[in-house]
């Protein structure tokens, strides 16, 4: 899962947003590609089209952190989704 909930938010909320990662890759504009270069152990995407309210506690630990570039990529993918 990919946290989308911005960071200031978080300790105020009981739950979050996130968008699910998959190794499906089907080159939608709404995903973002990952890989080991992201510290994933292989290809993978962020699928902006599924996104999800989870519960903050069942988030143990981060994989990684993502980039500038991957940021402004997954900001362009959820427009992309919702067609905002």
């Amino acid at each position: 899962m990919c946290v989308l909930t911005r960071d200031a938010a978080i300790s105020a909320l009981a739950n979050v947003v996130v968008a699910l990662v998959t190794t499906r890759v089907r080159e939608l504009p709404s995903e973002v590609p990952l890989g080991p270069e992201d510290g994933l152990p292989q290809p993978c995407v962020i699928s902006l089209d599924n996104l999800r309210t989870v519960p903050k506690a069942q988030l143990v630990e981060p994989i990684t952190t993502l980039g500038p570039e991957k940021l402004a990529a997954l900001c362009r993918a959820l427009r992309s989704a919702t067609d905002c």
